[in-house]
């Protein structure tokens, strides 16, 4: 019995831990570099910005093109940043800034770098 509850209470120290550090993969894909770290890093220089809300499937599939480069990406999520949205004239999401002229829709990373004068 009294090993039982040691067993028990050791299941419970190992679920907290887990919990508390969260061993879900996500920390080894920020560290690692990205596919696209070039790009991203060129396109922050030039001040293009990605707005974005943390409900819409584009915005996702958007951030998820640029894998772990996306670290150097500068995002304004619009549920959050409301009036900043609405002051640089957001239409939809995703959308770009570059160059002060706004993109709509997600784009592939050269296509942003062309935009931006990376490549």
């Amino acid at each position: 019995m009294f090993g039982n509850k040691i067993i028990t209470f050791g299941i419970i120290v190992a679920i907290i831990v887990v919990f508390i550090t969260g061993c879900d993969g996500q920390a080894s894909i920020v560290d690692e570099p990205g596919p696209y770290d070039q790009i991203a890093q060129c396109l922050t220089e030039k001040g293009a910005v990605l707005y974005q809300t943390s409900w819409c499937p584009h915005c996702k599939n958007q951030k998820e093109a640029f894998g772990g480069s996306l670290k150097y990406i500068n995002l304004v999520d619009c549920d959050e940043e409301r009036v900043a949205c609405q002051e640089a004239g957001i239409e939809g999401y995703p959308a770009w800034i570059i160059n002060g002229k706004q993109y709509l829709g997600g784009r592939s990373p050269e296509a942003l770098a062309k935009i931006a004068d990376c490549l």
